[in-house]
């Protein structure tokens, strides 16, 4: 028995979209580092003072 030959049908799909929605996944939200506590600045005229070099 000889093998059958079948034909291709091409068929053309038309698809249309009304609207697509395209949400961001969410991140995990980063942790907020306490921020250095800073050394209260000293003029040069208290740091003179204090060094008892300081003009009078």
């Amino acid at each position: 028995m000889a093998p059958r030959r079948s034909k291709t049908v091409e068929q053309t799909v038309h698809i249309t979209i009304g609207r697509v929605e395209v949400k961001a996944a969410a991140d995990k939200a980063p942790e907020r580092r306490a921020a250095p506590r800073q050394q209260p600045t000293t003029s040069l005229e208290d740091y003179l003072r204090r060094r008892g070099g300081g003009t009078s």
